[in-house]
C-alpha cells in the first residue's frame, strides 16, 4: 500500500514539473508583466502593513522632540470638561480614562506632551488671549472653548485661518472633524474654529427636550417617542399636550409660589431654540456662501408667531424671565425645578442637563426627544446648539507657535478620539448610562438629535447682539417686521463689516 502511495506521489511530481516547464516557456513580456504585477501587489501589501504599524496612519512615524501641546481651556469644573482634554491620572471614570490612555499613546508614539491651563470664565478667557497675542507671548498654543468666545477673538484677527495654514497636518475633511458644523462656521472661506470628535462639549451643548414619562402615562397622552417616529412631533402637538396636563394648585393661579403643574418650563432663549427647530436659522447663505439675514422671511415670521403664542401662554408655560431676572442666582433655578420635582411635563434644555445632580435625583422616569418641528411637512427634526458652550478648537495667531507640531498633535488627538473617545462618551456613557439603561428609544432619539444640528453663524458672531432678538420680541409684542425695521440695519451693518474684514483676512 505504501509503495502505491509513493508511486502516486512520483507521478504527481512529474506533472507539476512539466507544468512549471510550460510556465517558463511563456514569452519574456508576459513574464515581465506578471512579475511587475506581483511586485506591485507585494508593495501595496507591504505599504498597508506599514500603515497599520502607525498610530495615526496618515500622519506616519515622527519624533516631535519633546514638544508640548498646551490647551487654554475654560470652566474646569464643568462635567467632563477637565476629562476631555488632559486628565492627570486614571480614576476609573470611563471618559477620563479613555482620554488619558489616548494621550499616553500619543505622547509615547510621538515624543510629546499634552497639557491644559485654565481660566475661570469666558470673559477672562477672551481678555487673556487678547493680552497674550498683543504681547506676542503665550503659554499655550491651542484654544478650546465656547465658539462665541472664539468668534470675538477671531474678529480681532487673533486666530489663524485653519484652512490656510501652510503645510498643516490637519485633515479637516476627515470624518473625525464635524463637516456640517465646520461648514456652518466657515465665513468667506475662512475657518477659525473647528469641532468634532476632539471635544465632547459640542455634543453636551446641543439642545433637546426632556419629558416626564410617568405624567405621559398617567394622563393617557401619546408617547412622544411614537410621535417622533411617526412624524407627528410638532409645536402644535406639544402645545396641546401642555394644555392637557397643566393644573393650578389650591389658589387657582399658575405661578412660582405654589405647587402648580406645568406643561413646559425653560427660559426666554428657548424661543430661539424652537425657531431653530422649525428649520429657521437667523441667516441663510447667498450664492457666494455669504450670510444673508433670514429673520424676516415668511417662514421665520410664521414660526416666531406660533412659538410666541406658545411661550407666552401662562396657563401652561413658564419661562425664567417671566418671574425672575436671569442673573437672580438665588431664584433662577425655581422654574426648571418644577420639572425635576415632577411638576412639569417638558423641559427644554441641553444634552448636558442629563448629567446634572438634579436629573440624577429625580423620582420619576424621563425620556428625551428632539425639539419639535414647525409642522409635519418639515423634512427633518433640527436641534440647535448653545453658542456659549459649543466647544471648538482654534490656534492663536502668535509668531512663535510651531504650527507644524501643533497641527500634528491636534490631528492625532482628533483622529484617535473618533476611534476611542467618542464610542465611550456617546455609546457607553451617553446612550447607555445616561439615557438608555431602561429605555430602548432614547438612544435612537439621540441619533436623530445629532443627525441634523443647526450651528447658526449669526449668534456665533452675534452681529448687533442678534442673539437677544427673539428674547426681546417675546416681551415687546411689536412683531418681527416692525422690530427688524429698527434692528435690521444694525445687524446688516455689523455683518457687512465682519464679511469685509474676513475677505481680507490672511495668516500673515
Amino acid at each position: 500500500m505504501k509503495k502505491q502511495i509513493i508511486a502516486l506521489m512520483l507521478v504527481c511530481l512529474m506533472i507539476i514539473t512539466a507544468a512549471l516547464a510550460a510556465c517558463n516557456s511563456v514569452s519574456d513580456s508576459t513574464s515581465s508583466t506578471a512579475t511587475s504585477g506581483s511586485d506591485s501587489e507585494s508593495s501595496t501589501a507591504e505599504e498597508a502593513s506599514k500603515q497599520e504599524e502607525f498610530l495615526v496612519p496618515h500622519l506616519g512615524k515622527r519624533d516631535l522632540g519633546g514638544f508640548t501641546l498646551t490647551i487654554l481651556a475654560c470652566e474646569k469644573d464643568g462635567l467632563y470638561n477637565e476629562a476631555q482634554f488632559a486628565p492627570e491620572e486614571l480614576n476609573e471614570e470611563p471618559i477620563n480614562d479613555v482620554v488619558y490612555n489616548r494621550n499616553e499613546r500619543i505622547k509615547s508614539e510621538y515624543n510629546c506632551e499634552i497639557e491644559v491651563i485654565w481660566t475661570d470664565s469666558f470673559n477672562l478667557y477672551e481678555e487673556k488671549v487678547e493680552r497674550d497675542v498683543l504681547s506676542g507671548i503665550t503659554d499655550y498654543n491651542v484654544l478650546v472653548t465656547g465658539v462665541q468666545t472664539l468668534a470675538k477673538i477671531a474678529e480681532k484677527k487673533y486666530l489663524y485661518d485653519l484652512n490656510a495654514i501652510e503645510n498643516s497636518n490637519l485633515h479637516l475633511d476627515g470624518s473625525w472633524w464635524d463637516q456640517s458644523a465646520n461648514a456652518s462656521m466657515t465665513i468667506c472661506d475662512r475657518l477659525f474654529f473647528a469641532t468634532g470628535d476632539i471635544t465632547v462639549y459640542d455634543d453636551q451643548g446641543t439642545q433637546c427636550i426632556y419629558f416626564n414619562k410617568d405624567m405621559i402615562r398617567d394622563k393617557g397622552l401619546d408617547n412622544p417617542y411614537d410621535l417622533v417616529y411617526n412624524n407627528k412631533w410638532t409645536i402644535d402637538t406639544m402645545y396641546e399636550m401642555c394644555r392637557e396636563v397643566s393644573v393650578p394648585d389650591g389658589d387657582g393661579v399658575m405661578n412660582m409660589s405654589g405647587d402648580d403643574t406645568w406643561g413646559f418650563v425653560g427660559v426666554a432663549f428657548d424661543t430661539y431654540k424652537l425657531i431653530i427647530a422649525s428649520n429657521c436659522p437667523q441667516i441663510e447663505r447667498d450664492t457666494n456662501g455669504d450670510p444673508v439675514i433670514a429673520i424676516t422671511n415668511e417662514r421665520n415670521v410664521n414660526a416666531f408667531n406660533k412659538i410666541r403664542s406658545f411661550m407666552t401662554d401662562k396657563s401652561c408655560v413658564a419661562y425664567l424671565e417671566q418671574y425672575y431676572m436671569w442673573n437672580d442666582y438665588d431664584n433662577n433655578h425655581a422654574v426648571k425645578d418644577h420639572f425635576y420635582n415632577g411638576k412639569a411635563l417638558y423641559l427644554c434644555d441641553l444634552i448636558s442637563a442629563v448629567g446634572s445632580e438634579k436629573m440624577a435625583d429625580v423620582t420619576f422616569n424621563y425620556g428625551v426627544v428632539p425639539t419639535p418641528k414647525y409642522d409635519e411637512d418639515q423634512e427633518h427634526y433640527v436641534d440647535g446648539v448653545d453658542p456659549y458652550r459649543f466647544y471648538s478648537v482654534s490656534i492663536p495667531k502668535v509668531a512663535d507657535i510651531d504650527l507644524d507640531k501643533t497641527t500634528f498633535v491636534l490631528e492625532a488627538m482628533a483622529y484617535l478620539s473618533e476611534k476611542d473617545v467618542t464610542p465611550v462618551y456617546y455609546e457607553l456613557t451617553l446612550k447607555n448610562k445616561r439615557f438608555g439603561a431602561n429605555d430602548d428609544d432614547a438612544p435612537k432619539m439621540l441619533d436623530i438629535i445629532f443627525q441634523n444640528r443647526c450651528v447658526d453663524l449669526s449668534v456665533i458672531f452675534n452681529w448687533n447682539d442678534c442673539i437677544q432678538y427673539y428674547n426681546q420680541l417675546l416681551t415687546d409684542n411689536q412683531g418681527v417686521l416692525s422690530f427688524m425695521e429698527s434692528k435690521g440695519a444694525g445687524m446688516q451693518t455689523a455683518m457687512d463689516a465682519c464679511i469685509a474684514e474676513m475677505r481680507e483676512y490672511t495668516n500673515e
